[in-house]
């Protein structure tokens, strides 16, 4: 799933993928049954994410990644999140 995440990253990069962005969430429908979803909270003049995950038809969570994991046993799940979060925040910024 780290390499999907990857993948999205890519595709929001070229601005393919267009992301929804609500008061306390960012999310983003993928490959027909896929919910994307950064759950932000207002930091300064901007946001930051605590939570990111990917859901299926079924609502069963298939990815997960929190910022305080960088340093911890799901560390590769948050640095993936946190450079998907910094291009969404880019496009969000040009839109």
């Amino acid at each position: 799933m780290l390499g999907f995440v990857d993948w999205l990253t890519t595709r929001t990069n070229n601005g393919v993928v267009r992301w929804e962005v609500k008061p306390n969430l960012i999310s983003t429908k993928l490959l027909g049954p896929l919910l994307a979803e950064f759950v932000i909270v207002p930091v300064a003049a901007s946001v930051a994410w605590t939570e990111f995950t990917i859901r299926d038809d079924e609502g069963k969570e298939v990815f997960r990644a929190c910022p305080q994991d960088v340093a911890g046993k799901e560390s590769g799940h948050a640095q993936v999140a946190e450079r998907l979060f910094e291009a969404v925040m880019e496009r969000v910024r040009r839109a």
